[in-house]
């Protein structure tokens, strides 16, 4: 799969544009043929090709083979992506100041070159932000099918102890949660709406209004258990540990407790689905729009075997848009995990 951009057609454009604009300043009446030149370039060539291989390729035996090339390939159309809307971009510019160059060109003729040139360059400007549209949206369904591929494999491979394959909820509780430690509490009337949500009257309290956490959760959010590292080194997953504090039925899936410490298990796999085992990985969490961590100091205790690592010492004491991150050596460097959780 590979990504081709004439980037060097455009930048001979751009130069020939920029002569253009030089020789207007001098007078000199060779501006018609730098034109010419440039009509010739922008009509014998295409300004966004890009070459994609064909639709992503279907699971064989050699699946998690084709997981890593998939997911490497969906990286590089993103970059490829981002490339071409920063040429766009570039392209905006030019046209703007050509724009400017016409409207204080002394001559009606060189104004309609200028304004000419212009339009023309312009009109090339949404084709490389489609195709840049079109090289991000194919690099995400590469990285989504080699994501699943992956997941299959890691279920497949400690299925005694995977239990949860969606992603983390909260344990049920019998009284509504809202802030910090509590399960309700009351604020004035007089409280911005914003602040507040009318809910059903609660026993033993002088109002039934209860304060809000205020957090944005973006949307969408990629909460799923199972994730790439940043750098593309590592495939993990993340879930509580199942025991009398994260399951309450036999049939149901291990969730979260609040304000109670528990623990977790990460199971950490390279991309050729392999087990990543004896590494130093550091436990990091942090609440998004409250400036504030988790109130332990959860870290890896043991390998329980290799791949799966036991973290304790986790709570939360709110609920809302958490983010867990766990810290993997990778040779000299450190690649990351992330997890979003919304409780």
């Amino acid at each position: 799969m590979k990504i081709i951009l004439s980037i060097s057609l455009i930048t001979n454009i751009l130069q020939s544009f920029r002569r253009l604009a030089r020789l207007r300043k001098s007078g000199s009446r060779y501006i018609v043929c730098w034109w010419v030149v440039t009509v010739g370039l922008l009509s014998s060539h295409n300004l966004y090709s890009a070459e994609v291989a064909a639709e992503k390729p279907q699971p064989t035996s050699d699946s998690l083979d084709i997981a890593a090339e998939l997911i490497y390939d969906g990286r590089n159309l993103e970059l490829g992506s981002i490339e071409l809307i920063s040429r766009a971009n570039t392209i905006r510019k030019d046209v703007n100041k050509l724009r400017a160059s016409a409207r204080s060109a002394k001559d009606d003729y060189t104004r309609q070159q200028l304004s000419d040139a212009a339009n023309l360059l312009a009109s090339q400007i949404l084709q490389w932000q489609k195709q840049g549209a079109d090289n991000r949206q194919q690099g995400s369904r590469y990285k989504q099918f080699g994501h699943q591929l992956l997941k299959q494999a890691m279920v497949k491979g400690w299925p005694s102890r995977i239990k949860l394959q969606g992603e983390m909820s909260l344990m049920p509780a019998k009284h509504q949660i809202i802030a910090h430690n509590t399960q309700i509490r009351s604020v004035h009337p007089s409280m911005p709406k914003v602040m507040q949500t009318v809910k059903e009257p609660v026993a033993d309290m002088s109002l039934s209004i209860p304060a809000m956490n205020n957090q944005t959760i973006p949307s969408p959010l990629d909460t799923s258990s199972f994730q790439l590292s940043r750098d593309l080194h590592y495939f993990a997953h993340v879930e509580p540990v199942s025991d009398d504090l994260t399951v309450l039925t036999a049939e149901s899936d291990p969730s979260v407790p609040l304000n109670t410490i528990h623990q977790w298990y990460l199971i950490v796999t390279n991309l050729k689905g392999q087990a990543v085992s004896n590494k130093n990985i550091q436990v990091r969490g942090h609440m998004p729009g409250h400036v504030h961590g988790l109130p332990t100091q959860p870290r890896i205790t043991e390998e329980v075997e290799p791949g799966v690592y036991l973290v304790e010492g986790i709570k939360f004491q709110m609920i809302g848009w958490w983010v867990m991150e766990f810290d993997i050596p990778h040779n000299n460097e450190q690649d990351t995990v992330k997890f979003n959780i919304v409780l």
